[in-house]
């Protein structure tokens, strides 16, 4: 196998198909062209390479639909781990660089869909946006649409008239607006407002019955599970970082910004600590109620790291949601690709669509954590096998500091 074929044939595949549960065994797919050309048992293809996948599973590429590209390095974790799309949460011009770079085969890593720059009413963020009045929320709304980039971003402190204007201005422009809602509108306003994705379970409202019609209206969630339990364990319970599966990809810059968000965090303890439990609680009830669920990490944030950290939320979904495998499967494949609107060109796994493909050792149906079980990786048609992952990995562990591209210097 390698990353140079481009048209070729696996033969006697477990294909995962997702558009139902089933399981179509000793499967031949063809990829053609970055493309799915065929999947059906026994496929004549002569004269082109062929992969032997016996005994292994074909799933869709997974997406992670929240994520924070702040360095280089990232994109190759996540690939590596089997992410062959990702939402970014916060835009710069060197995310659109890259995202240009990758669709046209320059740059090696999933495919991008990013929002513009974080906006707020507040400057939490160093580097975001402050909008505070009518006039700055049409420009922020403004500068998205003429940058290129695919969302806005907010967070929840935004003052009530500036961000009813700017969900109006979104909505003239033809652009979705996603984050952590806003404390100034109430669910039912958020929702008629046409809010069109809530991102953290913490995010959710706190009663149950707006929980339920936020859940009923449509709204996507991406509950980022993940971050939420390693807060409590790294922050408030003190743990070590060293111990998380893949830190030795962390960068030496990522271990640094973490040891700092980690001793700010701890100077601004809530005591007793918040509940996870309830947040989780929530988006629970949000997904007993709605298929509009999605996978997302909010890597690089302290303790999650990225590619690794996406199969840990897969866990979550079912450990903590209650979801089937399959149900969790949907939320990085059939729903990250409805959510995006790119459906009709990924997300399952039949002809014509893309051939971002993962190679599995075992059934991600019958125990979700088969898909850390990596056997290769196919992005745009090109064959990444367990050998090739793995130099991938270890390129990205030997980076030097000044080999990585941050996206902002603060």
């Amino acid at each position: 196998m390698g990353a140079w074929l481009v048209h070729y044939v696996i033969r006697n595949a477990n294909v995962i198909t997702m558009v139902d549960e089933s399981v179509l065994r000793g499967c031949d797919v063809l990829i053609a062209d970055a493309k799915i050309a065929a999947v059906s048992r026994n496929i004549e293809a002569r004269g082109v390479p062929e992969v032997d996948a016996s005994g292994r599973y074909l799933v869709p590429g997974l997406f992670d639909m929240h994520v924070h590209l702040n360095t280089s390095d990232l994109i190759e974790l996540l690939l590596a781990n089997g992410a062959t799309s990702v939402r970014n949460m916060w835009g710069f011009p060197q995310t659109l660089l890259w995202k240009r770079e990758i669709a046209t085969g320059h740059k090696l890593g999933p495919t991008i869909y990013t929002t513009g720059p974080l906006s707020d009413g507040e400057t939490f963020w160093r580097g975001s946006e402050r909008i505070t009045t009518v006039e700055q929320a049409e420009a922020a709304v403004r500068g998205v649409v003429e940058a290129g980039y695919e969302y806005v971003k907010t967070l929840a402190a935004i003052p009530r008239e500036p961000f009813i204007r700017l969900m109006a201005s979104a909505r003239a422009a033809g652009i979705k607006v996603v984050g952590h809602g806003n404390a100034q509108v109430s669910t039912d306003e958020l929702i008629e407002l046409g809010y069109y994705s809530i991102e953290h379970a913490s995010c959710l409202p706190s009663a149950a019955e707006d929980v339920l019609k936020m859940a009923r209206s449509g709204v996507w969630l991406c509950p980022t599970l993940a971050v939420g339990w390693t807060i409590r364990d790294y922050v408030h319970n003190d743990n070590d970082f060293r111990q998380l599966r893949g830190y030795e990809y962390v960068s030496e810059l990522d271990r640094k910004a973490w040891d700092d968000i980690t001793a700010t965090r701890r100077s601004h303890l809530r005591r007793p600590a918040p509940r996870l439990e309830d947040a989780v609680e929530r988006a629970r009830l949000f997904t007993e109620h709605s298929d509009s669920v999605l996978l997302g990490t909010d890597t690089p944030n302290p303790g999650v790291i990225a590619g690794f950290s996406l199969h840990d939320e897969l866990e979550l979904m079912v450990t903590d949601l209650g979801l089937t495998p399959y149900g969790a499967l949907r939320t990085g494949t059939v729903n990250a690709a409805r959510c995006l609107g790119v459906l009709h060109r990924t997300g399952t796994l039949e002809p014509g669509k893309d051939a971002d493909l993962l190679i599995l050792g075992g059934n991600p149906l019958d125990d979700i954590r088969r898909t850390r079980d990596l056997a290769g990786v196919i992005k745009a048609g090109r064959l990444h096998d367990r050998t090739q992952l793995d130099a991938i990995l270890e390129g990205v562990r030997s980076l030097a500091v000044d080999d990585i591209v941050q996206v902002w210097r603060p």
